[in-house]
Parts: C-alpha cells; structure tokens; sequence
C-alpha cells in the first residue's frame, strides 16, 4: 500500500508528524485500526509525513557497511527518512509483532537511519545524533492468537536505540504503558486498586504529588454516554479514597477521560508521571467481547495504566529529586571501603567479604592512591558511607572509621554495629 493520506482542515499546524508504517507482517489490520485513528486526530496539529516501509526493500546491514560508509553508497531512502525523522516534532510508529519477534524490516530501518543519519567529524568519528527531545508513540499489537509473551518487552532493546540516536532528552517522554480490561460495573474498585499503588510507589519515593482529572476534549470519538460514565467512574473512585484533585477541562484524551498525577521534586518543577485512562474505542476495534451475568456478550473498557511514566524516565526524576544523594536502601552503592595502604589490603578484603555478606552493595578500593583523594571520589560518586582503614583499625580486627559522603566522622565504631546500623536503614528505607 502507498503512503496514508490525511486529509485535515486547514488549521494552523504546530509542528510536523511523522507516521512509521511498519505493519509489514503480522496482524497488520489490527494495528493500523490502532494507528490510523490517533494520527488522523493529531494531523489536526501537526503537518503528517509518511514513511512506507512496507514499500521499501530494507536488507539488514553487513558488519562491513559500518566500517565502509561514504555518501556514494548511503541508500537514498536511508538519507530521506534521517531527514524527515530530523525535522519530525512528534513521531507515531505503528508495527505488529509476529510471533513475539519484533519486525526485522524495522529494526533494519532503526539502523540504518542511525549509521546514515549522524554527523561526522574531520576525523570520521560520530559526533552527534540525529535531533533531540522527541515524543514517540510505539503502537503494537500481537501477531498471534495465543499470548506467549508481552511485544513491549521485545521492543524494549530498539526504543532504547531510538533514545540513544534521538539524545537524552527523549528518555524523558517514551512511555511504558499497561492495558487492563474492565466491565463497567468494575471501574471504580479497578481504579481504586491502580491509585493506591501508584500512592504507594510515589510515596516510599519521597515524593509529594497532585491529581488531575483531565475530560473529554474537543477532538473526539464515542458517544456522549460513554463519556458521561467513564468521568463519572474516575470521579468517584477519587471520591471514595478521599484524594483531592483538579478538573483539567477538554485534556482527556481523544478516546477517553484521563486521571494524572504529577510529582513534584525537592525543587518544586512538577512532572506528569503516572495516569489512567478509560477507553472505550479499542475493545471495540478489537472486537473484544465478555460474557455477562446475562449470558450475553458484552464489549469490555480498556483501562491503560501508566505509573513511571517509563523506568528511564523516573530514574532521570528521581536523580534530580535526590540531586544524585540517595538514600541508602536506593544507592547503587552504599558502602565503599578504602584501604589507607597495602598494610591494610587483607583486613579491607575481610571488611569487604563481611558487607557482603550482610546483603550491603559495596565496592572495595584498594589502588595505590592517598587516602585523601580515594574519600573524595567517593564523596563525589555520593556514596553514603565509607570506611577508612588504616594500621590501627587493621590491627584491632574489629572495628572501622567511618566517613559520611557529606564530610561528617562518625569516627570509630565496632563493624558489626556499623553492619547492624546500614543493614537497619535498609529495612526501614529511611
């Protein structure tokens, strides 16, 4: 089939989208009936461009076209997509899975766009991507009739790619995203259960948040009663857990109302991370049925559920929250262990294996470096703790001299009240 063409009223245009068609095998229909709609409804913003893929021979490349490259033999296609991906304000790539594998076609496009689309220095060597800061939606479906296994996890390696090549900046808006399904006389308990994890996440986090309900928008599909009940549950479910929140008139989303939460961090900027949405349209595009107490088939609502956002994402706003300081229980290294000399190497090692043991991530430095400069690395790494070892810790065999990444002494103290005491913070997630 040829490029989609949108045809949309001639509004003013926000930016420039571009669609991926990449439904080349697998339950193309399915996924193009999910793809379709939602790029027809955000050409009402953004001018739509379209890359084919299904009309495009795209072979995999040889380790020799990495080493190889040179403008005479980039594919013109190649060069063409790098551009239209460079100048895309949004991007919507829409791909099938077939048997759980993710579509060979596509990863070659990935990475190819990658090689061809890149700068180069006078030395040859990669120095920038493609462009940064992009907001991409992944749309996929299962290839078969049978659930083996979840496509996102198959995808995760390529979007990953994409965010690598696309800079830093678009970890912060892939979404990871999960699908329930919901009779009607379920939504509230349904949505009752997702709020409180996601309290229970946000708050073990440290993070203080507020809720948006966000209604039904100008540009929109499904009946005035669909909306009416969908709202009406998300209200209520909020309600009945007590949660204050704000009406975000006409920014649900175009299938559905939405509720929002946004962290704020230890500076006051807020992030939209988690939400919920109802949705009516896909079960009904899927052609997804139940059987009620009647005997009769139904059409399910399609509950999307969001709580990080993405991993990556969450990481990148917990860091900042954290300003890199994490508590103990969350530091990826809690403990490090530095030996003032090689007199003490045996007794750093046996201080070492005993942390260890005691389930404490530590990492032993034992270079033949100053004392002064090892606690300052890791001061700057903001590990919480450290453990001076010099002569007299060694020969006493029992005990060590702590240092606290903010520069306190905690001075000298038995090692097993030191395991006791980090091992506590552990539990507690203090």
């Amino acid at each position: 089939m040829g490029p989609t063409k949108f045809d949309t009223p001639s509004s003013p245009k926000v930016g420039k989208l571009l669609f991926i068609d990449a439904c080349i095998r697998g339950d193309q229909s399915r996924t193009r009936g999910i793809a379709l709609p939602i790029v027809a409804v955000l050409s009402t913003k953004y001018e739509v461009e379209t890359i084919d893929l299904t009309t495009m021979d795209i072979s995999p490349l040889s380790p020799k076209t990495y080493t190889e490259r040179t403008e005479g033999n980039t594919p013109a296609w190649a060069l063409e997509s790098a551009r239209k991906i460079a100048e895309a304000d949004r991007i919507v790539i829409a791909a099938p899975f077939w048997d759980m594998s993710f579509p060979a076609a596509l990863k070659a496009f990935f990475e190819q766009t990658s090689l061809y689309g890149v700068t180069f220095d006078d030395n040859g060597k990669r120095c920038i991507g493609l462009c940064k800061c992009k907001k991409v939606l992944y749309i996929t479906t299962r290839g078969m009739d049978i659930p083996t296994g979840d496509p996102r996890e198959q995808a995760t390696p390529y979007i990953k790619a994409l965010s690598y090549l696309w800079g830093l900046g678009e970890v912060t808006t892939i979404a990871a995203w999960n699908m329930d399904y919901s009779t009607p006389e379920q939504i509230e308990d349904t949505i009752e259960d997702v709020v409180k994890i996601i309290d229970t996440i946000y708050t073990q986090f440290g993070f203080k948040y507020k809720i948006e309900l966000s209604t039904r928008p100008e540009n929109s599909m499904g009946s005035d009663e669909d909306w009416e009940q969908a709202t009406n549950g998300l209200k209520y479910a909020l309600e009945k857990l007590g949660r204050e929140y704000e009406i975000n008139e006409g920014d649900g989303a175009f299938y559905g109302p939405k509720i929002d939460f946004h962290l704020e961090d230890s500076i006051g900027r807020t992030w939209q991370c988690g939400t919920i949405q109802l949705d009516f349209q896909l079960p009904q595009r899927f052609e997804a049925t139940y059987v009620g107490a009647d005997g009769e088939k139904h059409t399910p609502i399609m509950l999307h559920r969001v709580i990080f956002g993405s991993v990556e994402r969450f990481i990148g706003i917990l860091t900042e929250h954290f300003a890199g300081k994490f508590p103990v229980w969350l530091s990826p290294v809690q403990v490090k262990v530095l030996s003032v000399s090689e007199k003490t190497f045996s007794y750093a090692s046996e201080v070492s294996k005993r942390l260890k043991a005691a389930g404490i991530r530590m990492e032993l430095d034992n270079r033949d470096e100053k004392i002064g400069y090892k606690i300052r690395e890791a001061q700057l790494e903001k590990v919480p703790y450290m453990l001076v070892l010099g002569e007299k810790e060694s020969e006493d065999g029992t005990v060590v001299t702590v240092r606290c990444r903010d520069g306190s002494d905690a001075g000298q103290i038995k090692l097993d009240d030191f395991i006791a005491k980090v091992t506590k913070e552990i539990e507690d997630r203090s």
